[in-house]
């Protein structure tokens, strides 16, 4: 339980080999120079340090799309887009600055009044700057969400309107992060999340610094910890429209064969239905969009997150992107062997037999004129079939390896 202005922590230790304890030393941010541009960098590569998850899960994967973003109201540390269409802003502060802590509820809800006057093309130009300074690449919001998710051009629309209606209505999770939260700033929020008429959600999270070493290697853990009270807070939204929101549901499996069928041919369809059944005997999930499905891995570590494949789609493709898998293992594991797990998958991939039109045949589609844009047609996958079974089969079971670890 935690008590206002009573807060206790354990402290962390590691047991080695032997059971011997290894205890971490607490680092606080002003005791080794950190300052808040540290915080912001690490936060913006290493965006689910955020337990974002535990708040809600419309706001996950956090995409980051911002860094130092200027409004009139000031600077935003970092700015963050899921693939729904929610955005997450991030106020970094070090609270050995007593100003900060006065200011940093109010500051943080003025940067949120001033995204709330963007137009999606405003945020469409943030999106492009932030990709060509980080990335040295013009992408644009739906460029750079299929980095991270499978969007669909059936899928854009719903996306754009989304974030629209979020843009207009300030539907925001806002969340100060910092090296400790005060008293003083938490009776603060506690207050605004009661308040109806708000359509954001404001969130303090405290990080942990701690360093040990082992085996000659200095070695940092970062605790992120979400400051909560002791009672549940209810919120509500009291506004009614004459516009009720409703989501479109993909179409039935007997729609997406049919399509398939006149497309590319009766025996791809069947083929596509032998590829569903094969991938759920290898402990795979199935997930259809508008015009596709999805083959997906449950991450074996219980964390309820999906590990994306490949798709496909009602065209007769079957297709994958160099980081989706990449990034949703570094997202779960953090861990070294990710890299090197997706960069061995997406290898084998590509060596199943390539069609040269596949990228001008679907420009548009998917990400234009992008290298890890790895498509096959479903004749050629059966072609090669046992191919992307034991590709598939030796990647799920190294993650499985991974997880065990």
């Amino acid at each position: 339980m935690i008590t206002l202005g009573s807060r206790r922590y354990g402290h962390p230790i590691l047991i080695r080999s032997g059971n011997k304890p290894v205890r971490l030393t607490r680092i606080h941010f002003f005791d080794k120079g950190y300052d808040e541009k540290w915080l912001q960098d690490l936060i913006r590569k290493n965006p689910d340090l955020l337990p974002v998850g535990e708040i809600d899960q419309i706001f996950t994967p956090l995409i980051p799309i911002g860094e130092e973003v200027q409004t009139k109201a000031g600077s935003i540390d970092n700015l963050f887009l899921s693939p729904h269409g929610y955005l997450t802003l991030v106020e970094t502060k070090l609270w050995r600055n007593p100003k900060a802590r006065r200011e940093v509820v109010g500051q943080v809800i003025d940067y949120a009044k001033e995204i709330s006057r963007w137009s999606y093309e405003k945020l469409e130009e943030q999106v492009r700057n932030y990709n060509q300074k980080f990335g040295g690449f013009n992408f644009g919001i739906f460029d750079t969400v299929r980095t991270r998710e499978v969007i669909e051009k059936e899928d854009e629309p719903i996306i754009v309107d989304t974030i629209t209606r979020n843009l207009q209505k300030g539907r925001f999770l806002l969340m100060v992060v910092g090296d400790g939260i005060r008293e003083n700033v938490e009776e603060m929020v506690d207050y605004l999340n009661q308040t109806p008429q708000l359509h954001f959600t404001l969130k303090l999270v405290e990080l942990q610094v701690y360093e040990v070493e082992v085996d000659q290697e200095k070695l940092t853990l970062i605790i992120p910890h979400i400051i909560v009270r002791t009672r549940e807070v209810t919120r509500a939204i009291l506004q009614i429209e004459g516009k009720a929101e409703v989501s479109i549901p993909p179409p039935s499996d007997e729609d997406f064969f049919g399509a398939l069928g006149k497309k590319a041919g009766t025996e791809s369809a069947r083929f596509a239905q032998r590829i569903i059944n094969d991938m759920e005997n290898l402990g795979c999930k199935v997930v259809w969009k508008q015009s596709s499905y999805v083959v997906k891995f449950p991450d074996p570590s219980g964390g309820g997150d999906l590990l994306t494949l490949f798709v496909v789609d009602a065209n007769g493709w079957v297709y994958t992107y160099s980081g989706w898998l990449k990034s949703q293992l570094h997202r779960i594991f953090a861990l070294p062997e990710t890299e090197e797990i997706a960069i061995e998958f997406l290898k084998k991939f590509a060596e199943l037999p390539q069609s040269p039109s596949r990228v001008e045949k679907n420009k548009g589609k998917l990400i234009p004129g992008s290298a890890g844009d790895l498509g096959v047609s479903l004749d050629e996958v059966h072609k090669s079939y046992d191919q992307l079974i034991t590709t598939v089969k030796s990647t799920i079971d190294r993650i499985r390896e991974l997880a065990e670890k």
